[in-house]
């Protein structure tokens, strides 16, 4: 694989040869090759891991028909099987629009950056929208690993060249990625986030940066998470770390001018952030005012969720609460006595086959390496604010009404995860990484093959 190298830096680049020709120009050109080739390869070479597990779970795994969507939605080309699950409703939304029923599922549940692309690709390329769906998704995830391996050259501290390997890899191979190859949102989310924090990398102008915040709100509405590092960005703005404090008397004049500067600052932060704010939500904005004007219910959203509960939250907050901080929703996946059993939908027998087992055990995995990185100083507080953000929301909000389900979906987006995971692997011994690596991809291939064929595998 070829090396990632670093981008230059503002110094260096400022002071390069601007000559057709030079060196540094031919350095950054070069940059941009291995870039492109590194995440559009590891893209490629995954990514057939993922059809090959398709075509093996059409042709030879039994179609579970225990969701009556599996048989009563027939799949008229092979396109369709990439779309089970949500991926029914984003061909609706894609095909017929948005509606809402206050009492029943409704499609508004799901939100509109990756149908209305799917829709646009298809009227502009003439493909069935089974096809858009599917190309769609996959141009994101293009996109999300070349903004990958551009966000590790440029990232601050700097990565070894064995330890971006890695954790392109890690991007590529780890299980739950599957849905990253879906007809699912995943990928377009996965995109903006990237972009979002490779901005703030780059320090482009605050602006771009919020928008394309927002950008990722319109894909999912986990996408708020990213206003913690965009806050803790503009902070470090007026705040920098190398500024301190004077020990002074409070009459030195010095002191009196560090202080006005201090609430000059302040000032400016929190107009930066009345500005900005509703920049970086300008996709939810967007579509709560869609609603509103369309359905007359700006949080129909919100309202639908309550029809895909599998189980009602206690009225209690402080209950509600005390359930969360002792995980209660991930201990009940393996209570016998309890709804959310992992046992009573099917795979049933081979725990490790189930995502209703393992949705628990990766979350959990998640949290720890994050947690991990944080304390070894792997990954940047940035990093760690979006982490927490993208993992706490879908499990307060989500994952005891929904006894876990989708939760390690929702986490496979974490991407600072991949990069402790790369970090961690670049360490081990060749023999380890190489099971590692052969492990994750037969399981990515089988729990593709599960998916398509209508497993309980979300």
């Amino acid at each position: 694989m070829a090396e990632l190298p670093r981008t230059p830096t503002a110094d260096a680049s400022d002071q390069a040869d601007s000559r057709p020709g030079s060196a540094p120009q031919t350095a950054q050109r070069g940059d941009l090759v291995d870039t492109v080739v590194s995440g559009f390869g590891l893209y490629y070479l995954s990514s057939l891991i993922v059809l090959l597990g398709v075509v093996f779970g059409v042709d030879l795994v039994r179609l579970c028909t225990d969701h009556p969507d599996s048989t009563g939605i027939v799949p008229t080309t092979f396109a369709a099987r990439f779309a089970p699950w949500d991926g029914v409703w984003y061909r609706r939304i894609a095909t017929q629009g948005y509606s809402y029923n206050p009492d029943r599922m409704s499609n508004v549940a799901f939100f509109p950056l990756y149908p209305l692309s799917a829709a646009g690709i298809a009227r502009l390329t003439g493909l069935h929208i089974d096809w858009a769906m599917l190309l769609t998704a996959h141009l994101y995830l293009i996109g999300a690993f070349l903004l990958m391996a551009a966000y590790l050259n440029s990232r601050v501290p700097a990565l070894s060249p064995a330890t971006r390997d890695c954790t392109l890899l890690a991007m590529g191979l780890f299980p739950t990625t599957l849905y990253f190859r879906m007809s699912y949102t995943e990928s377009a989310f996965l995109f903006c986030a990237l972009l979002a924090m490779l901005g703030m990398q780059r320090r482009w102008p605050n602006t771009v940066i919020a928008a394309a915040i927002g950008l990722a709100t319109a894909s999912r509405p986990v996408g708020v998470a990213l206003l913690l590092p965009f806050a803790w960005y503009l902070w470090r703005q007026e705040f920098p770390s190398d500024r301190t404090s004077l020990a002074a008397g409070e009459d030195d004049p010095e002191r009196s001018v560090q202080t006005e500067t201090g609430q000059g600052s302040l000032l400016r932060l929190l107009l930066r952030g009345l500005f900005l704010g509703p920049v970086c939500c300008w996709g939810l904005l967007g579509y709560m005012a869609w609603q509103w004007r369309h359905l007359d219910e700006p949080l129909a959203f919100v309202k639908t969720q309550q029809h895909w509960t599998e189980r009602q939250p206690p009225d209690d907050r402080w209950e509600y609460a005390l359930a969360l901080a002792t995980l209660e929703p991930m201990r009940s996946v393996y209570d016998p006595d309890c709804s959310c059993y992992w046992a009573r939908d099917e795979p049933r027998n081979n725990p490790l086959l189930s995502m209703q087992f393992m949705n628990p055990v990766l979350v959990l995995l998640t949290w720890v390496a994050i947690a991990w990185g944080a304390l070894r100083g792997i990954i940047t507080p940035r990093e760690m604010m979006l982490s927490v953000g993208l993992l706490a929301i879908p499990y307060v909000t989500h994952a005891y009404r929904a006894c876990m389900a989708s939760e390690a979906r929702y986490a496979a987006v974490v991407f600072p995860f991949y990069i402790v995971l790369g970090t961690a692997l670049a360490r081990c011994p060749d023999t380890i990484r190489t099971m590692f690596y052969s492990g994750s991809a037969v399981l990515l291939g089988l729990y593709s093959a599960l998916f398509v064929s209508w497993y309980w595998f979300y």
